[in-house]
Order: structure tokens, then C-alpha cells, then sequence
């Protein structure tokens, strides 16, 4: 997708609206700047769309949570904020206090503390009903994150507990696992299309000789490989904002203008400005391979659609030359998907590129 056509989004934070592109709006979800609980629509929605920001996939996905667990997660963001004001106020007014310095103003800060913890309520109530412990602990629990939580642990199934359990001790006990980005990616509707072809003309092979079901053997196994590719192309560009790059350039060049700057600065402004400019064509490369291996699928759909009919339709076994086109779609896949692994090695070396050299400017 170009960043024209990438999706833009208009969140509120602190009642001033701020318009995002999608790949700024996963950065900042990352970073933390946005929390969850600030309101948001879609720039082509009413204003009376809004919504909380954490119940869209967006947000889900990036924190590898369902709809549920981005709600607690809006609750835990709430209470350690308190925490944080909680842990300020004790400190300084001890700190304060055994010093000698007079805190008779500490009251005011101490009913600035209460309409605090009144805001968060329902968070911290929800939060300490999952416990098992009581008392201080549980309390203390919620408020810093200590001790075990009481609800039950995610149903995995044994392939995910066998892929994890080289992991499960670097992780605490009492976090679920969070999927990676290329977990939470949807696969594209043409892949689920062109398997259900495949399952289709399963019951048809009897009728093609052994070169034909060779043939469809190869282009499932060529398939499968193109899946796999166009699923980690995906994972590169997850995130991508071609728009803020250009942006960048830009600001580059402003800089670049600049009649004071050193020999070094300008070298290090330079370098920065090619490193941007090898990633903005990275990422142009890689959007034109997966158009590329998109129309391959397509043409391999409507391939295999054509030999299932033509087998339904045949009054005779049928011959190699049957299924012979898609010898043609597997070898025009088999260079593209080529073509596309050195692309997706650039490209992730790309990503890389613009952040080693704002370190080199920045030494």
C-alpha cells in the first residue's frame, strides 16, 4: 500500500485531535505515547465514531493482545501512573520530613493524590479482583505489579507449547507470551482462495497421469513457498511510513542548506540522507515484488480453476498436457520468489540503515 493510500486515523489526546497515518500510529502505540484509553476514528468516519483507541485491531495487534487483555492493559497503564504519583508524594515528603522541612502544605498534595486514585478506581478494582492474595500484598500487588495474577493462563495448543518451551524460561511465569508481529498479520484472502482450489482437485487426481499430478504437486509446494514469502515480505513493511521518510529527506535537505555547518556535520547529514534514500527505494522494491507474486498467485488460481474444470468436463483420463500451463505459472513463481529473498534481505538491511547513521551524526 502507498502511503496515499495508507489509512489515516484521528486520535484524541487530551481533547486536541491528532491526525495519524497508520504506520505512525503503530510507532507511537509502540512507544508508548498512546495508552489506550485515549479516543479515536477513522478520518473517513463521523465524529460520532469515536471509540476507545484501545478496542481497534490496530492496538491489539501491536501489543499481541485480544480485545480483553488490551482493556487490562488500559487498567495497568491507569494504576502504575497512581503508582508513580503515590511513590513521589511518599517520597518526598519523607524525605522532606526527616530533613526538618516543614510539609504543612503535604494536605494539598494528599487531595490531589485522592481525585487521582478516585479516576482510577474501577481500574485498580478490576485489576485487584483477579487476585488470590488479600491484604496489603494484594493491594501492593496491583499498585507495582508483584505477585501472581489469579486467572488461568491462555489455552495454547501443543504446537504452540512445543515451539515455546525453549522460551518458557526467559519469560515470567506470570505474562503470557506476546505474538510477534508476522503472528498477528492477516493472511491475504487470495491464499485461502488458492488452498481451497488445491483441496478441490484432490479428489480429481485419479483422473491426471503421473506427470499431471507432478505438475500439481510442484505448484503446491511452490505455492506454499510463496505464501511463506509474501508473509515475510509483510512482516518488513508492517509499520512502514514511506510518507514520514519523505518528510525526512526533506528535512534533510533543509539542513544540508545550511552554509555554517562543519565539514563533519555535513558528511554525517549526507550519509544520513542516502541511508533514508536506499530504505525509501528498499521499500519501493519490495512493494513491487509482492504486486509481482500476487499476480503470479492469481495467474496460478485461475490456472488450477481451469484444470478442475477441464477434468470434470473430460469424458477420458486425462493427459500431462492437461495441467501442462501450470508448469509455466511454477517456473514464472520460482523466479519471482527468487528475485524476492534478495529483496527481502535488502530490505530488512535497509530498515537498519538511517538508524546507525543518526547514531555515527550523533558521536
Amino acid at each position: 500500500m502507498s502511503a496515499a493510500g495508507e489509512p489515516a486515523f484521528i486520535v484524541y489526546d487530551d481533547e486536541r485531535p491528532i491526525k495519524y497515518k497508520e504506520g505512525r500510529l503503530v510507532r507511537a502505540i509502540k512507544a508508548g505515547e498512546l495508552e489506550g484509553d485515549e479516543l479515536f476514528r477513522r478520518a473517513d468516519e463521523a465524529d460520532n465514531a469515536l471509540r476507545p483507541l484501545h478496542q481497534s485491531l490496530l492496538f491489539q495487534q501491536v501489543h499481541g493482545v485480544d480485545a480483553p487483555g488490551a482493556a487490562r492493559l488500559v487498567d495497568v497503564h491507569k494504576v502504575r501512573s497512581f503508582s508513580r504519583h503515590l511513590t513521589s508524594f511518599v517520597t518526598v515528603i519523607l524525605g522532606l520530613t526527616v530533613v526538618g522541612v516543614n510539609t504543612s502544605w503535604a494536605p494539598f498534595w494528599a487531595i490531589g493524590l485522592a481525585i487521582h486514585f478516585g479516576k482510577i478506581a474501577p481500574s485498580f478494582a478490576r485489576l485487584h479482583r483477579e487476585r488470590e492474595d488479600g491484604g496489603i500484598q494484594s493491594i501492593l500487588g496491583v499498585l507495582y505489579g508483584t505477585g501472581e495474577r489469579s486467572l488461568p493462563e491462555p489455552e495454547v495448543t501443543q504446537e504452540e507449547a512445543a515451539s515455546d518451551e525453549s522460551d518458557s524460561t526467559l519469560s515470567p511465569q506470570n505474562f503470557a507470551r506476546v505474538p510477534r508481529i508476522k503472528d498477528a498479520l492477516p493472511e491475504p484472502a487470495l491464499h485461502g482462495e488458492l488452498r481451497e482450489e488445491l483441496g478441490r482437485l484432490d479428489p480429481l487426481r485419479d483422473a491426471l497421469d503421473e506427470p499431471g499430478n507432478k505438475a500439481l504437486d510442484d505448484t503446491r509446494r511452490v505455492l506454499d513457498e510463496l505464501f511463506e514469502r509474501r508473509r515475510h515480505i509483510a512482516v518488513h513493511l508492517h509499520g512502514e511510513d514511506e510518507e514520514h521518510l519523505a518528510q525526512e529527506v526533506a528535512e534533510l535537505e533543509t539542513e544540508l542548506t545550511d552554509p555554517s555547518l562543519d565539514a563533519q556535520t555535513r558528511e554525517a547529514l549526507q550519509q544520513t540522507q542516502q541511508a533514508v534514500q536506499q530504505r525509501q527505494e528498499s521499500l519501493a522494491d519490495a512493494r513491487r515484488a509482492d504486486v509481482r507474486l500476487r499476480a503470479r498467485a492469481r495467474a496460478a488460481l485461475h490456472q488450477l480453476k481451469s484444470l478442475r474444470l477441464s477434468l470434470v468436463s473430460s469424458t477420458g483420463a486425462a493427459d500431462h498436457e492437461t495441467a501442462a500451463p501450470l508448469g509455466a505459472v511454477v517456473n514464472a513463481l520460482r523466479e519471482e520468489m527468487a528475485g524476492a529473498e534478495e529483496l527481502e534481505e535488502a530490505l530488512a538491511e535497509a530498515r537498519d540503515l538511517p538508524r546507525a547513521a543518526r547514531a555515527r551524526r550523533t558521536q
